[in-house]
């Protein structure tokens, strides 16, 4: 009888790399990353193909508007109307990322989500807020529980927009978490995934407001292949951040990276190698579950993790 282990290529992420960070990757082999902390998991499974510092406490800046999006996915209705609050609007910094909402302006939540996501409006994501839970405040316990719901041990948030605060943070593995249930509602692609969006006058606006996505990733000509949405970060504290998922096969990934810097475009260079290595190195395969055997196999790797493999038995 011969024994194959259907997850071989997991263990090679506790193998030493010694490439240098600027060096064509070694195709089938874990990527070496400048992101501080990252993980790449399979959106259908939720298998954990790569994962570096996956549980490391990180400031995710505007990826928390995952979150946000999420339970706004979750909790009301698209053309529900929302009606924008001073302490909306005041509560985001005019150098920092916004629509120029102004209070008592209305807009449904579609369209506010739509500028969350799009442009990373950080006052759009203040209105959603103070929709959903009646004030700033509020809104941050219902993320928080919504975090305790999914079963997040290294997040916590105070805010809806992800503006730099040292007791808001998450890990790796947990955004992933949140990326992989918001990917389960039908309308996420669509909200994470368009490039450009408009939003016609408002009864405070007269001029339509023009959106447009930065997540070059898959809004330029030359995106990666099979990328479709997700969301992109920024801040001094934070570093860059970046949520991208693609396809490919029939195969769609979930690439985490965070505080990805030290080169230019550091946190596109890493998602495309992640998902390189992660379409190159892994692939589906059916098998039937009375040949399937469940085994433990410790290792100790770059964090200390153990891995859980599936044998399969062929006869």
């Amino acid at each position: 009888m011969r024994k194959f282990l259907t997850l071989l290529a997991a263990l090679l992420i506790a193998l030493p790399l010694s490439l240098p960070a600027s060096a064509e990757q070694n195709p089938g082999q874990p990527p070496t990353l400048y992101a501080e902390a990252a993980i790449l998991v399979d959106a259908d499974t939720g298998q954990v193909l790569y994962q570096k510092n996956p549980d490391k406490k990180m400031y995710p800046a505007s990826i928390t508007k995952l979150m946000t999006c999420l339970i706004a996915m979750e909790e009301a209705q698209p053309d529900d109307v929302v009606t924008m609050t001073d302490e909306a609007v005041f509560a985001v910094p005019r150098d920092t990322t916004h629509i120029a909402l102004t209070g008592g302006e209305q807009l449904t939540v579609e369209q506010l989500e739509y500028a969350m996501m799009v442009e990373s409006a950080n006052d759009a994501a203040n209105g959603l807020a103070v929709h959903l839970a009646g004030s700033l405040e509020a809104f941050a316990r219902r993320m928080n529980s919504r975090a305790a719901e999914l079963g997040l041990q290294n997040t916590n948030f105070v805010n809806a927009n992800g503006l730099p605060n040292t007791a808001h943070y998450t890990s790796a593995r947990d955004m992933a978490v949140i990326t992989r249930e918001a990917y389960g509602h039908p309308e996420f692609r669509t909200l994470a995934g368009t490039t450009h969006y408009e939003i016609p006058p408002t009864n405070k606006q007269a001029e339509t407001r023009r959106l447009n996505n930065r997540n070059y990733m898959f809004t330029l000509n030359d995106t990666y292949p099979g990328a479709f949405a997700g969301k992109v970060g920024w801040t001094e504290e934070s570093g860059h951040t970046l949520v991208t998922l693609a396809e490919r096969g029939g195969v769609t990934l979930i690439c985490i990276v965070l505080h990805s810097d030290g080169v230019i475009d550091a946190q596109y260079i890493d998602s495309t190698n992640l998902f390189d290595y992660g379409f190159g190195a892994f692939s589906r395969t059916a098998v039937p579950a009375s040949k399937i055997e469940r085994r433990e196999a410790p290792y100790t790797g770059a964090d200390g993790g153990t891995l859980t493999a599936s044998l399969a038995a062929e006869g």
